[in-house]
This record gives structure tokens, C-alpha cells and sequence, in this order.
């Protein structure tokens, strides 16, 4: 079975679970706690995905990582997806529940990236004029890449609008030599 597909059951699953809980928004906080961790922590990755180490070890670890960080239905999933010897498919589940999530809540996925860290009072006018532009919710993330020298990048889905200074030196450096 794709892996695709299989990470999305999970992450439908536990967005009805949630619902029926009433406990989404909270799931979906915790979601995105729990993806900082496995970006930021590869050894954690790199334990859970090892055929050598005993479930009962993996399950522990989740437990002492999450436990007490996480909504109970969490931490169940991802003692099942060790169960069903599908923890490598963990980092893919909660991508996909906050996919869902977002679709479900009506949001589009905004990423603005930027030479130095925007401020808060630019991310929100940015966000609300996004917001007006689009007729619905944005859920932005910020990105800071200080090799675009200065400007912006703004992904909007598959849209993206390249307004960095990099791009512009790359454009001219192609003008020139193509003279």
C-alpha cells in the first residue's frame, strides 16, 4: 500500500477522533509541537525507524518524548503505528493531519520567507491582507533564508511570488551574459 495513502487514513482517523472528542484545535497544537521535535531531533527519527529495537522500547520512548506533552488519542495513534510496525510513517501522519485540518477549517497555506525575521506587526497586516485577497483563512508560516540578500519570497500553494533580491541579481547576471 502507498505510503501516501497510509499516513492519511491515520491522520483521518484521528481528525474524527478528535472531532468526536472535541478536542481538535488541541490535537492540532500538539501536532505541530510534535513535527518541531522531529525536525529538530533526528536520533529520534533515526531509533523509531531501527528493526533492531524491540516495540516496547519504541513505545517507551514515545511515551517519555511526548507523554505528557501531547493529547492522550496522540500518543495512543503513535503506539499503534508501532504496533502495526508503521512508525515510519509518523513524521508523514501528523503532516497529513494538519493538512486535513487545515483544509477541513477552510485555511490555505501561506509561506513567507524572508532575508531577516519579519515582524509581528508585518506578518499580521501580510496575513490579513492575504486573507481579503484570497476570501478565506491563511495559515502562514515564516521562513527566514538570509541568501535572498533582501525581499521576499510568498508561496501560496503551488503559487509562488519571488520578489527577493537574489532572484533580481540572478535575472540581470542572465541578461548581461545572454548579450
Amino acid at each position: 500500500m502507498d505510503g501516501g495513502m497510509i499516513s492519511v487514513r491515520y491522520a483521518k482517523a484521528l481528525y474524527q477522533l478528535a472531532t468526536e472528542k472535541n478536542i481538535l484545535k488541541d490535537v492540532y497544537n500538539d501536532m505541530q509541537g510534535v513535527i518541531a521535535v522531529l525536525k529538530s531531533d533526528n536520533s529520534l527519527k533515526e531509533f523509531l525507524e531501527n528493526p533492531v529495537v524491540k516495540e516496547e522500547q519504541k513505545k517507551q520512548l514515545l511515551v517519555t518524548a511526548f507523554g505528557d506533552r501531547v493529547q492522550p488519542i496522540i500518543l495512543s495513534m503513535f503506539k499503534l503505528l508501532v504496533d502495526n510496525n508503521r512508525e515510519h510513517f509518523l513524521n508523514a501522519v501528523c503532516l497529513s493531519f494538519l493538512q486535513i485540518y487545515k483544509e477541513k477549517q477552510g485555511f490555505r497555506e501561506v509561506i513567507l520567507t524572508t532575508a531577516k525575521p519579519a515582524t509581528e506587526d508585518s506578518k499580521s497586516q501580510l496575513q490579513k491582507e492575504l486573507s481579503e485577497k484570497l476570501h478565506t483563512k491563511v495559515a502562514m508560516q515564516t521562513i527566514v533564508d538570509e541568501k535572498l540578500i533582501g525581499g521576499f519570497k510568498l508561496r501560496v500553494d503551488d503559487l509562488l511570488m519571488d520578489k527577493s533580491i537574489a532572484t533580481q541579481l540572478e535575472n540581470i547576471k542572465k541578461e548581461l551574459l545572454s548579450k
